[in-house]
């Protein structure tokens, strides 16, 4: 009796895991940059890119992706804001980059394929502050 009773706990207890696995939605923003006009090509990064992407589609792995493949400023932009704008529809949010990036005074940028790595001014003008976006206090649930 113990032993049917264990096991009918132990059943239900993977019976919810699974269930609510199963409605918890999840959103990825997959971004690879391989192809830049002013620096090095990175061969992989769009690769990269799309297998992170396809793997997280997978039905076991259950991701809604948002891709941007050599981007340009406005372009990872643009992606950015609709990334933030569904976040709200969402339980667990997750990003992911491959492409050229730098640091300059302790703040991460991401450089967009049309810009050129130059000096502390270029970085703040031309290149893409990921702090701002991962800073933001996102309102999910």
């Amino acid at each position: 009796m113990k032993r049917f009773f264990l096991w009918t706990i132990l059943i239900f207890l993977i019976s919810n895991l699974v269930i609510a696995q199963v409605r918890e939605k999840r959103l990825a923003l997959v971004i690879g940059n391989s192809n830049y006009e002013h620096e090095d090509v990175l061969h992989n990064a769009v690769n990269d890119a799309k297998l992170i992407g396809s793997t997280l589609e997978t039905k076991s792995i259950g991701f809604k992706v948002l891709y941007l493949f050599d981007g340009k400023k406005e372009d990872m932009q643009n992606k950015f804001r609709e990334f933030i704008e569904l976040s709200s529809s969402y339980d667990v949010l997750l990003f992911y980059y491959a492409g050229h990036g730098i640091e300059v005074e302790g703040l991460q940028y991401l450089i967009p394929v049309d810009k050129s790595a130059g000096t502390r001014i270029t970085a703040l003008t031309d290149y893409f502050n990921i702090g701002s976006v991962i800073n933001l206090p996102l309102v999910v649930g």
